[in-house]
């Protein structure tokens, strides 16, 4: 089985996804923590914060 990769994109801006991840996850409201530059829902992992996508 192939899994795809994915980067990270560095252009987004960390402090406005910082300050919406202080609320916890825009989907679902639960804590949210930090790997890296990268933000993750428990539940819905990085996509809430990913551009593009309907949380970030």
């Amino acid at each position: 089985m192939s899994m795809d990769k994915y980067g990270v994109d560095e252009s987004v801006d960390q402090d406005e996804l910082e300050k919406v991840a202080n609320n916890g996850c825009p989907i679902c409201g639960k804590p949210v923590t930090k790997h890296g530059n990268v933000l993750v829902c428990p539940v819905h992992g990085s996509e809430p914060f990913e551009k593009g996508s309907h949380g970030g």
